[in-house]
């Protein structure tokens, strides 16, 4: 048999980018000898004013990506983008200033309520719809005419299938109107996870404080069993006993001190 050509698996996930590489020490250490020899300038704080004084600006060194070795241009981290910038999604550009989408943008029928009732509701005329106050009900009301609506898309194929869009078009609505709600817990839901990274960072700083205080409680005590807390230091060495002899008496000092610090050593290694 012919030999056939061996088919190569592809990955499951991309490669990384190339540029990768190039995030070496070396390559940072460059980056930071240049930022530190070049002058730096003021920066607007993000206002769009031109007009920058020391309290309102940040001195960053201004350094032209251009004229950077190539392997040094990836390290510099891009200019947060302006109100008029676009970012590209599915093959299509959007602007950061475009309005929100909503179903009647879209041109879908909305199932669900977004404003009070008009005897309570003190809405302008003309404004935008409020967003709805407790999606939850809404949600529940949807999911059961969905499968109220998938139900009768079962009966209409067993009788007759030809008649299956309407039912189609009206789970197609449905599904609209709940992804839309589900969207207006997209601010709650950055909210929390910004307070649980928050609360994570909090617990794991206290962590590190409480093994920091275990640890000098540790040393602590292996010094007050050694004796060595309640001695004091006069002219940078310490009091020597009363009665020890000249004679071997540094000898005997420096193994007691060995001793200590060998005690104390071992203490630290079962702290870490």
């Amino acid at each position: 048999m012919p030999d056939q050509p061996s088919q190569s698996i592809a990955a499951p996930f991309p490669a990384p980018p190339p540029f990768y590489h190039h995030f070496t020490k070396p390559n940072l250490a460059q980056l930071r000898r240049i930022q530190k020899d070049t002058p730096s300038q003021p920066q607007p704080n993000g206002n769009g004013n031109d007009h920058t004084d020391s309290s309102t600006s940040e001195s960053k060194p201004s350094i032209d990506v251009l004229s950077l070795p190539p392997e040094l241009r990836y390290l510099l981290p891009p200019r947060p983008p302006t109100p008029s910038s676009t970012y590209r999604s599915f093959g299509s550009h959007i602007s950061l200033s475009a309005p929100e989408l909503t179903l009647a943008d879209a041109g879908i029928e909305q199932l669900y309520p977004t404003s009070p009732p008009p005897q309570t509701s003190s809405r302008v005329e003309g404004e935008a719809p409020l967003p709805t106050a407790n999606p939850q009900p809404h949600l529940i009301a949807l999911a059961r005419s969905m499968l109220t609506t998938y139900l009768s898309l079962i009966g209409t194929l067993s009788l007759n299938p030809e008649l299956f869009g309407d039912r189609v078009d009206d789970l197609q609505t449905i599904c609209y109107n709940m992804h839309d709600l589900i969207n207006q817990y997209r601010p709650h839901q950055a909210r929390e996870t910004l307070v649980l990274l928050m609360e994570e960072r909090v617990e794991g700083m206290r962590e590190e404080v409480r093994r920091v205080r275990e640890g000098r409680e540790r040393v602590e005590s292996v010094m007050r069993e050694l004796g060595v807390k309640n001695e004091e230091e006069v002219g940078g060495g310490l009091v020597k006993e009363e009665g020890k002899a000249e004679d071997g008496g540094d000898q005997s000092e420096k193994q007691r001190q060995r001793s200590k610090w060998r005690a104390m050593e071992r203490e630290m290694e079962g702290v870490s």
